[in-house]
C-alpha cells in the first residue's frame, strides 16, 4: 500500500481548486442578481467559496503575505455585492484561521469532516453584558450576542471565560438546536440577512476535546485587533460598488459632465484608492507577522482612513442620485443601508486612540511595519 503525506494531499488539492478571488468574483455576479434575505440563502450563495478556503486552511502558506492577499481580494468582491453574505464569509475564514493556528491535529481534521464541502462555521464572541458565556467545570452558562449565520451555521467558535482565563469552545450543529432566541431578533435596518440572534448556553455540557488552543489563544496579537482589516476590506468593495453606482446613473441619466458630479466622480476615485492602499498594507502587516504593537496601530488608522472616506463617499452618492438613492430595494439603497451599519463597529474610539499613542511616540521612521 502507498501512503500519501497528508501535506501532499494539501498542496494536491489547493492546485486543483479555482483560486479563491476568481470563485469570489463569480459568487459576487451572482449575489448581486439575488441578494440574500437570510442566512440560509447567503451560505447557500457562498457555497463555492468553502472549498478554496478551505484548500487554503489546509495548506501551510510560504508565501510572505501568508495568504492575506487572495483574502483581500475575495472580500473586497463580496462587499461590493452584498454585505451580509461578506460579514458571514469574513467570520468563516476568521475561524478558520484561529483553527489553523490553535487546533490539534484531530481537532482540524473533526472540523473538516464536519462542514464537508460547503458547510459554514461562525465565530461568535459578543457576549450578553450582564450574563456572559462561562465554563464551570464542564458546564456552559451565560449567553451570546450578535451570532451570525444562527440556524445557518454547521458548527461555530465561541469564546467562554474559565478559571483558567479566556478560552474557545468549538460547537456542533447539534449542541446548538434550540438555544437561538427567537425573541432577539436583528434590531438594525442594515445587515439583516446575516440572522444575528441570541444565544443561550445554559447547561451545555463540553468535553476537553471541544476546548480549543489555550487561555487567551483568541486575544493574540496582533490578529485579534488586527484581524479588523478583512472587515475593511469588505467595507471597501462597498465602496467600490456606490462609486460605481453613482457613475453609472450619472452617465444614464446624461449628467455626468456637471461640474459638481464630475468632482464628486473625482474625489469617489481618490477615496477607493486611498482605503485599498491603506487596507491592503493593514492586511500584509497582520498577516505577514509583524511587529504587533506596530500592525496593530496601522490597522488601527486604516480603520479611521476608512470611516472617513466612507462617511463622504456615501454623502457624495446621496447627494449625486437625490431620491433615487432611498428608493426601496434597489441596490444602491441595500448598499447605503447595510454599509451604515456595518461601520459601526465596537470601540472605535479606543482603536483610534491606541494609534494615535503610538504615532506620538515614535518617529515616522520607526512608527509603521
Amino acid at each position: 500500500m502507498i501512503h500519501v503525506s497528508n501535506c501532499f494531499l494539501a498542496e494536491t488539492a489547493a492546485a486543483t481548486v479555482p483560486g479563491l478571488e476568481s470563485a469570489a468574483r463569480q459568487v459576487a455576479e451572482q449575489l448581486r442578481v439575488s441578494p440574500p434575505l437570510c442566512p440560509i440563502a447567503a451560505t447557500h450563495a457562498l457555497a463555492p467559496l468553502m472549498e478554496p478556503l478551505m484548500a487554503q486552511f489546509a495548506t501551510p502558506h510560504h508565501s510572505a503575505d501568508g495568504g492575506a492577499v487572495e483574502l483581500f481580494g475575495a472580500l473586497r468582491q463580496l462587499g461590493a455585492a452584498d454585505l451580509s453574505a461578506g460579514r458571514l464569509f469574513e467570520g468563516h475564514a476568521n475561524a478558520l484561521h484561529l483553527l489553523r493556528r490553535h487546533a490539534s491535529g484531530p481537532q482540524q481534521e473533526a472540523v473538516t469532516r464536519r462542514l464537508g464541502q460547503d458547510g459554514l462555521i461562525a465565530l461568535w464572541v459578543a457576549d450578553q453584558p450582564a450574563d456572559p458565556v462561562r465554563l464551570e467545570g464542564d458546564t456552559l452558562s451565560g449567553g451570546k450576542l450578535l451570532c451570525s449565520g444562527a440556524g445557518a451555521a454547521s458548527a461555530a467558535l465561541i469564546t467562554a471565560q474559565s478559571a483558567a482565563g479566556e478560552i474557545l469552545i468549538l460547537l456542533d450543529l447539534h449542541d446548538l438546536r434550540g438555544r437561538f432566541e427567537p425573541a432577539s431578533p436583528w434590531p438594525l435596518s442594515g445587515m439583516q440577512a446575516t440572522g444575528s440572534l441570541g444565544l443561550r448556553a445554559d447547561g451545555l455540557r463540553i468535553a476537553t476535546a471541544q476546548v480549543v488552543g489555550v487561555p487567551g489563544a483568541y486575544r493574540e496579537e496582533p490578529r485579534f485587533s488586527g484581524g479588523m482589516w478583512r472587515i475593511l476590506a469588505l467595507q471597501l468593495g462597498a465602496l467600490d460598488r456606490l462609486s460605481d453606482l453613482l457613475l453609472e446613473q450619472l452617465c444614464r441619466a446624461g449628467i455626468e459632465h456637471a461640474p459638481a458630479q464630475r468632482q464628486r466622480i473625482l474625489d469617489n476615485a481618490i477615496d477607493c484608492e486611498t482605503v485599498s492602499h491603506w487596507v491592503a498594507k493593514a492586511a500584509w502587516a497582520v498577516e505577514a507577522g509583524q511587529e504587533p504593537a506596530r500592525a496593530v496601530a496601522y490597522v488601527g488608522l486604516a480603520r479611521e482612513v476608512t470611516l472617513r472616506a466612507a462617511e463622504a463617499l456615501m454623502a457624495r452618492v446621496q447627494r449625486g442620485l437625490g431620491a433615487a438613492a432611498l428608493t426601496e430595494g434597489a441596490e444602491v439603497q441595500r448598499l447605503l443601508r447595510d454599509l451604515a451599519c456595518f461601520l459601526r463597529q465596537p470601540a472605535p474610539d479606543q482603536a483610534f486612540e491606541a494609534a494615535v499613542d503610538h504615532v506620538a511616540a515614535n518617529s515616522s521612521a520607526a512608527r509603521w511595519p
